[in-house]
């Protein structure tokens, strides 16, 4: 009776993740029956939950010995190894797991996942295989697979990988496995990466960030982190680990034959360059990406190159050209039903023919724009196209008109917190009420709610602007 006390009170403390509380129960329980199976394989979890992998070594090794079956402590066994860097006996107690359950993932995936830190990438590409072929749905496996693809330079099958992972959500206690890995192997690059793929999936980009930089630190040849790091730190505006990042894919990715890859991270020099003021390198990269969109026939991509090509002719002052690539673009973005890159495009002409001051052109494009913009639900472009047509309305004489599109456009802004954005609309209705309305009173009325905003925001060269406009109405009444 006490026997099975001590057993239940090492369970109950597991479950409870006080690990030393059941390293002692179970010792105590061991003490009362030494071949007791259960205590010696829930011990070892313990040992290896506080990383004493040789301790965990020792009672997993004594549980295989009582039960010679258990797919369980062989696939622990195992990983306990693996920790400690003797891989070729890791390697053989996960192949045991297998033989003895066949039809079980979790032995795969251990397989796939010791082979690969034993750098056995074939052993491990295969174990991983049969782990999806069993259960699709894990994590897991399929970050394990990516790693080992990558390694192989299969980029595409890598990349393919990499996005199945990232769309499931890892299992409870997975990164405390993988973080036991860590603490024996500290800077281990598999592990971060592994980590970095979960903390993807779990929507945690920064962290998934810097796992990444400190894993590619330790292996500057994988094409798989540096676009990882390229296209994360892309989105979180981060242009100088983005552009680091994609200079790098640029010099990888050709012996590796991924062209698709080489196109990403030259659209995103290209973006990044463009940003910073650099044209003509700018233009370079987006035209080389261009190239590659076209032989790989990436449609969407191919898109997006013309309409950034466009815009970059359209800043040098190139209207015809960018006129051009933008048309080439819109045809594209139709055929794909891409609503929401055809309303940018459309408005993307406008700005265009508004700048060579064919105003009708330009308000037909708007116009054709909002006609589709309410199916992309993207309420913030959809103000600034109802700014630029007040603008052209003011220009044209029309001033009521002008004066609803920009009171619709504040209206929108405020509505969705854009205050950068309303107070553009109210600093242009403003000038209506004071410069074509004559009414002193209402202008000030709008500007100094603009003003406001300008304070808030810390928009120093606007606040200025703002201020001295006031002032100048002010002085007049």
């Amino acid at each position: 009776m006490a026997i099975q006390e001590d057993f239940e009170r090492g369970i109950d403390c597991m479950e409870n993740q006080r690990w030393d509380d059941a390293i002692a129960a179970f010792k105590d329980a061991i003490k009362a029956n030494p071949n007791r199976y259960a205590a010696h394989y829930n011990i070892a979890i313990a040992y290896g939950r506080k990383n004493k992998m040789a301790d965990a070594i020792t009672a997993c090794e004594k549980a295989v010995e009582l039960r010679p079956d258990s797919f369980k402590a062989w696939t622990n066994l195992g990983w306990f190894y693996s920790i400690k860097k003797n891989h070729e006996k890791a390697m053989n107690a996960c192949k045991k797991a297998t033989e003895i359950k066949l039809d079980e993932p979790l032995v795969w995936i251990n397989l796939g996942a010791v082979s690969r830190a034993a750098e056995d990438i074939n052993t491990a590409e295969n174990a991983l295989r049969k782990a999806v072929e069993l259960q699709g749905v894990n994590h897991e496996a399929w970050a394990n697979l990516a790693l080992v693809l990558d390694a192989k330079q299969d980029i595409k099958g890598a990349m393919e990988s990499r996005e199945k992972a990232i769309k499931i959500l890892p299992n409870d206690g997975y990164a405390e496995s993988y973080n036991i890995i860590l603490k024996g192997n500290p800077g281990d690059p598999g592990t971060m990466a592994i980590l970095g793929i979960a903390q993807e999936a779990q929507q945690h980009q920064d962290v998934a960030l810097e796992l990444y930089k400190k894993a590619v630190e330790k292996n500057q040849e994988s094409i798989l982190l540096w676009y990882c790091i390229g296209t994360i730190a892309e989105k979180r505006n981060n242009e100088d680990d983005a552009s680091q990042a994609y200079e790098k894919l640029v010099g990888l990715v050709d012996q590796a034959g991924a062209a698709k890859e080489k196109m990403v991270a030259l659209m995103g020099l290209g973006k990044i360059l463009f940003s910073k003021g650099d044209k003509d390198s700018a233009l370079s990269r987006f035209t080389e990406a261009l190239a590659i969109a076209e032989q790989l026939n990436e449609q969407a991509a191919r898109a997006r190159c013309l309409s950034n090509v466009g815009l970059i002719q359209e800043d040098k002052g190139n209207h015809e050209d960018a006129l051009k690539n933008l048309e080439q673009a819109l045809l594209i973005a139709d055929d794909l039903n891409d609503l929401d890159a055809k309303v940018k495009r459309l408005r993307n002409l406008g700005n265009i023919y508004d700048a060579m001051g064919f105003h009708n052109k330009a308000l037909q494009r708007y116009k054709d724009a909002l006609q589709i913009i309410d199916s992309t639900k993207n309420i913030a472009l959809k103000a600034l196209i109802l700014h630029d047509i007040g603008q052209i309305n003011k220009d044209k004489g029309e001033f009521d008109d002008a004066l609803r599109n920009f009171s619709a456009a504040l209206d929108i802004n405020e509505k969705a917190g854009k205050k950068a954005d309303a107070a553009t609309d109210l600093v242009a209705l403003g000038l209506i009420w004071q410069e074509n309305k004559n009414d002193n009173a209402k202008a000030l009325s709008y500007l100094e709610r603009a003003l406001s905003i300008y304070e808030d925001l810390g928009m120093n060269d606007e606040l200025e602007s703002a201020k001295k406009l006031i002032n100048f109405i002010k002085g007049q009444g």
